[in-house]
């Protein structure tokens, strides 16, 4: 899921590639997370979600490395959580 992830912020530097990468990035997270019992769009950790999405729609701040931190909590979420 990070290799995805790095993959998606570094290409978020480019604004036409951001938007397309975006939408890929989201369902291969979301694809790979439900293989690994992380699912990053359940009702619990919608929020951070959606705020990676938005970060990564701004153009100035979609240098961040959203989707990279998006993965790092889920994952944190999911091993407290068991």
């Amino acid at each position: 899921m990070y290799a995805i992830a790095f993959i998606a912020d570094l290409f978020s530097i480019v604004p036409v590639l951001n938007i397309v990468t975006d939408i890929i990035a989201a369902g291969l997270l979301f694809m790979i997370g439900e293989a690994e019992g992380i699912n990053i769009f359940s009702s619990d950790n919608i929020g951070g979600t959606l705020a990676t999405m938005l970060v990564e729609a701004i153009p100035g701040l979609s240098i961040i490395p959203a989707w990279t931190i998006r993965v790092y909590f889920a994952k944190q979420a999911a091993k407290n959580a068991q």
